[in-house]
């Protein structure tokens, strides 16, 4: 684990923000945005390395989301990882060719996510 990794967490879902939370801050550091639009006014502050993206958001989604945080020059080495309930074949290749480097679905396995996270940092 590395404490100095810098995870985003983005849902509109507050259940999803309090387990994604629980589960990363003891060994990264995390923010949270509960949409994408607040996503893309905290990212300049907080730079993180990670970025934690639902898909189905209201206003602006994930994969718009995504589109627009690989246009910010300040996260050029920032990953993305999509997590969503949405989990058919056309999702998950949307979520690829909007910018993701990865895709999980929902529900998912904490040490499969844990092990995903493990890669970038």
């Amino acid at each position: 684990m590395n404490d100095n990794l810098k995870v985003l967490i983005v849902d509109d879902e507050p259940i999803n923000l309090d387990i994604l939370e629980e589960m990363l801050e003891e060994s990264y550091q995390t923010c949270i945005a509960q949409s994408g639009e607040e996503a893309l006014q905290k990212v300049d502050k907080f730079l993180p390395d990670l970025v934690l993206l639902d898909v189905m958001m209201p206003g602006l989604n994930g994969y718009e989301t995504c589109i627009r945080l690989r246009k910010n020059p300040n996260l050029g080495s920032t990953n993305i990882v999509m997590v969503s309930a949405k989990a058919g074949k056309e999702d998950i290749k949307k979520g690829i060719q909007s910018g993701a480097d990865e895709y999980v679905v929902k529900p998912f396995e904490e040490d499969t996510l844990l092990e995903i996270i493990e890669r970038y940092a």
